[in-house]
């Protein structure tokens, strides 16, 4: 898990907006993030949900954000390719993930 939330965080994961208890952020789908299908790999979505949650909480001025203990992720779909943008906007009740693609044909669901 280390490595991965290293990889995670070395890499262009970057926060866009943030208000208390509310955080924004994004990933840029590289390689390093995908399984062997080359597609966005569970695990990415796992770790960007639990540091999320770290995030949001530290947003509130609470900086000693604890231990995850429980973490339940539902995937509805693959996620992304590399290439593709994950834009999440997590709270500490919940987390919504989108995927955008950043092809040249401008889609942006």
């Amino acid at each position: 898990m280390y490595q991965l939330r290293t990889r995670l965080t070395s890499s262009q994961l970057k926060v866009t907006a943030a208000r208390p208890g509310v955080v924004n952020f994004e990933l840029p789908i590289e390689k390093q993030h995908t399984n062997r299908l080359n597609i966005l790999h569970g695990g990415t979505l796992a770790s960007m949900t639990d540091i999320g949650g770290s995030l949001a909480v530290a947003s509130r001025g609470l900086f000693a954000t604890g231990v995850s203990t429980d973490l339940s992720v539902t995937y509805l779909n693959s996620g992304g390719k590399i290439g593709d943008t994950i834009r999440a906007v997590r709270d500490p009740d919940q987390l919504w993930l989108w995927h955008s693609a950043t092809s040249d044909n401008g889609i942006n669901p």
